[in-house]
């Protein structure tokens, strides 16, 4: 790839993995406790996370990715859900969250288990990280970078990045605060309600 002039990041999960049960990413829809966004590749899936990972590390994954303050409790209780054969699939995964943390509004209680789960599996932080530290290099002056979020973590790291790059006269940021989508659009599309768009251009050095 030679100058890039733009690069635009969508770091969702697609509606089409949410929805196809044999994913393993759906709280709603029965499936294996897979997550890997690529069923190919040799990535460990959740439930050989789940094997692999002691109580105490698979909290700070909770703690970490899913920003959930009952972590240690939480997986405790996954451990003895999948030792006591009860935690084989999403639905067994869905069961626990109500069982253990209690609703908030219309969020499923395991929504940030399945959140933290599927970053750990996939390595999404680590990917966007690796992305955002190559930038300088893949943008040639002008160029825009953008990046769409869903979630706290991504956007933040986002944010930071963007900060230090501008201090070091890397990027101008053109979105101080990002945008996000009117009441019209959310109406069209509820999955855009936690959607945060940032926007940088790349500064001739």
């Amino acid at each position: 790839i030679g100058d890039v002039v733009a690069v635009l990041v969508d770091l969702g999960v697609s509606s089409h993995q949410l929805t196809t049960a044999e994913r393993g990413f759906s709280i709603r829809a029965d499936g294996p406790l897979d997550m890997r966004m690529d069923q190919s590749s040799a990535r460990e899936t959740a439930a050989n996370l789940i094997d692999r990972l002691n109580a105490e590390s698979l909290a700070e994954i909770l703690a970490n990715y899913g920003e959930l303050k009952p972590a240690l409790r939480v997986a405790r209780e996954i451990k003895k859900w999948r030792r006591q054969g009860k935690l084989n699939t999403t639905s067994d995964l869905a069961a626990l969250g109500n069982a253990c943390l209690s609703r908030r509004g219309k969020v499923h209680p395991a929504t940030l288990i399945f959140q933290a789960l599927r970053i750990a599996v996939n390595d999404e932080m680590g990917s966007l990280e690796a992305l955002l530290s190559k930038l300088p290099l893949l943008l040639q002056p002008d160029a825009l970078f953008l990046a769409i979020s869903f979630h706290s973590l991504e956007d933040r790291m986002v944010k930071l990045a963007l900060r230090t790059a501008k201090k070091n006269g890397l990027f101008a940021i053109l979105t101080p605060k990002p945008l996000t989508a009117d009441r019209d659009e959310v109406a069209r599309n509820p999955r855009s309600r936690s959607a945060k768009l940032r926007v940088a251009r790349r500064i001739a050095s």
